[in-house]
């Protein structure tokens, strides 16, 4: 019998290995500096986020976050994210934040495109720039080279922020997924090093020197991957962790500022 990859990724004894769920209710109210997020990508599956702006001219970003985090973390933070030029949308996952459904890595990769389409619909019936770029940290590189391996005429560059790109190193060391039918050519269909070899976009790769979690290489073999004939930066923060990089603000944040301004 032939190993089943996607019902292997689809299995729930190893999904809640990779997956650390967070709940939060649905925001009863907006402002006038976000909007509550609520795109049905199948029946009975809705996924949540928040859209934090200040100008409808300035480009908007559609952010996938870590594990354990949820869209309404970064609103105590975002100030410095719209001080860089942007609007941004912070997106949840199955089963995060006020999003429906359970977390699979196979739906990781599936519910992508499907929220990148109803994005790119909801900005432009609301009135807002219709140049996207695409930011992920850490596990929310899955869904954005998911979608930039499409290289959409819409979206403009890709930021990686500690993120994996060596998908079946990732799934042995951290998530220590070591069956024998588990090998680097039965996930290479569904490895980010397949699908980001595919970006015909710029790309910006910030990534701490001290990432124990996601170390660094990842992020340089990111970079190995983009073709030369592509704008291209990698930012290594030094003495920076997995989880106290943006604490680096007068690298990070200016990276960042820079590069939406491409």
């Amino acid at each position: 019998m032939s190993f089943d990859i996607e019902k292997f990724l689809d299995n729930p004894s190893i999904n809640s290995i990779i997956f650390y769920p967070r709940r939060y209710p649905k925001p009863s109210s907006e402002s006038k500096k976000n909007k509550i997020l609520e795109f049905e990508i199948a029946k009975g599956i809705n996924i949540g986020g928040i859209f934090h702006f200040r100008s409808y001219e300035n480009p908007s970003v559609l952010f996938f976050h870590g594990n354990g985090e949820i869209a309404n973390d970064y609103s105590y933070f975002i100030d410095k994210f719209l001080d860089c030029g942007m609007n941004i949308a912070i997106m949840d996952y199955r089963g995060y934040g006020f999003s429906t459904g359970t977390p699979t890595f196979m739906n990781l990769i599936q519910d992508a495109v499907p929220i990148y389409n109803l994005f790119l619909k909801w900005i432009t019936e609301n009135g807002f720039s219709q140049s996207i770029f695409l930011y992920a940290r850490s596990l929310g590189s899955i869904p954005i080279a998911e979608i930039a391996s499409h290289n959409p005429i819409n979206v403009k560059g890709i930021i990686f922020e500690s993120s994996i790109c060596d998908t079946y190193k990732i799934m042995r060391s951290l998530f220590m997924i070591n069956l024998p039918e588990f090998t680097e050519e039965a996930i290479k269909p569904w490895s980010n090093i397949t699908r980001i070899a595919k970006i015909k976009k710029p790309v910006l790769i910030i990534h701490g020197t001290r990432d124990h979690i996601v170390p660094f290489y990842h992020g340089k073999l990111i970079f190995d991957l983009i073709s030369e004939d592509l704008e291209k930066k990698i930012i290594p923060i030094e003495n920076a962790g997995h989880n106290d990089i943006q604490n680096f603000e007068d690298l990070y944040f200016p990276a960042i500022k820079n590069f939406i301004q491409i």
